[in-house]
């Protein structure tokens, strides 16, 4: 099935995955500092440096999170099974995140911060959006499909920016930023579960055993040959710049 019709439901599904994607992005790019440097205590010059190295690390756990789907093989494909984890990773690791122990010292502060950033960002988020991303992938090649799945999730994009927004700020007055990051934690990770268990690996399909047949990558090949994709720098050149507003638009707020 590479370029058979993709249901509505599945469309609806892969999107609503992106939204609670995006809703962990939001909390985390417009408060987390805030929390940070107002709640914790800890000082601006120190958390900014702490988002920085973990950000740089990111990107190498990207690629480490590439290389363990492509070696992937289960019956619910390469992609999904990581996709259907990282909600739960992705509840737990917001949670914790903005859960810092008030009991705690200032360097045992310090090392909860560090190790609970590291564990939501490039662990639980990172398995989260390269299953995501590469799920498009193994759903569909038909290029209207995709563009219309693509439209659809930045729908569902807004629609999580706009909650996260809006009730982020009450629900931590109200109670604390521990219920807000809870409260969100557990919607994104429902959103995510639902998308997985409503979306299928199309790609190689067996119509007769509904299993799906993957294919091994070798990385040593695959990473010379993207480095070489002009697409690929042109692509690299697009999210740095959206991720510059995005996190421009977060400092504002």
């Amino acid at each position: 099935m590479n370029s058979k019709k993709v249901s509505l439901s599945e469309k609806l599904c892969y999107a609503i995955g992106s939204g609670g994607g995006n809703i962990i992005t939001c909390i985390v790019g417009y408060y987390m500092a805030a929390y940070y440097t107002d709640s914790v205590g800890l000082a601006a010059a120190t958390v900014g440096t702490i988002l920085l190295l973990v950000r740089i690390f990111d990107g190498i756990t990207d690629v480490i999170m590439g290389s363990i789907i492509d070696k992937t093989s289960t019956k619910w494909g390469k992609s999904r099974p990581w996709l259907f984890l990282s909600g739960f990773l992705c509840a737990i690791g917001l949670s914790m995140a903005f859960g810092v122990p008030a009991a705690l010292g200032d360097k045992a502060k310090l090392v909860y911060v560090v190790l609970t950033y590291v564990f939501l960002n490039c662990v639980a988020y990172t398995a989260l959006m390269v299953s995501h991303t590469s799920m498009m992938s193994r759903i569909t090649l038909d290029n209207h499909e995709r563009s219309v799945m693509s439209s659809m999730n930045q729908i569902a994009n807004q629609i999580g920016s706009i909650l996260v927004t809006v009730l982020t700020v009450k629900i931590a007055t109200a109670y604390s930023w521990t219920a807000a990051a809870i409260f969100f934690g557990n919607v994104a990770g429902i959103t995510i579960i639902v998308s997985a268990v409503g979306t299928r690996e199309h790609l190689g399909e067996d119509e007769g055993t509904g299993e799906v047949h993957v294919e091994k990558v070798d990385l040593g090949k695959a990473v010379p040959a993207m480095l070489k994709n002009k697409y690929f720098w042109l692509l690299a050149i697009v999210f740095v710049l959206v991720l510059i507003m995005n996190i421009a638009n977060g400092g504002a707020t």
